[in-house]
């Protein structure tokens, strides 16, 4: 994917994926303790981003202030699973809850 050329305030403009098209990442160093491994599912990565890493707080922020587009997601896109955001796990889970993007994908 080409990167796109900056604005004339010299902010990058970053190419807009619809978020039902992106993947929580299952390689997230920091959910390593709680038991996820590269073969959870998303709803499995949900519940414990959910649970144990304040995500309704920022749900709750993000439907109050609306989503700040100077703070991207980062996404890796790999050719046999998708494109998987490596930064930003947090913000595409409460974004899909305020944007009631559920079920999350868990085709097998």
């Amino acid at each position: 994917m080409p990167t796109p050329a900056p604005r004339e305030d010299n902010t990058p403009v970053y190419p807009r994926l619809p978020t039902a098209d992106l993947l929580l990442d299952p390689k997230n160093p920091r959910l390593i303790e709680y038991g996820i491994d590269e073969d959870c599912s998303q709803d499995e990565l949900l519940q414990v981003l959910w649970d144990e890493f304040a995500v309704k707080e920022l749900a709750m922020s993000i439907a109050y202030n609306g989503y700040f587009n100077h703070e991207p997601l980062f996404i890796e896109i790999e050719r046999e699973l998708g494109s998987i955001v490596i930064e930003g796990n947090r913000r595409l889970a409460a974004g899909g809850w305020v944007a009631w993007m559920t079920p999350w994908n868990t085709a097998q």
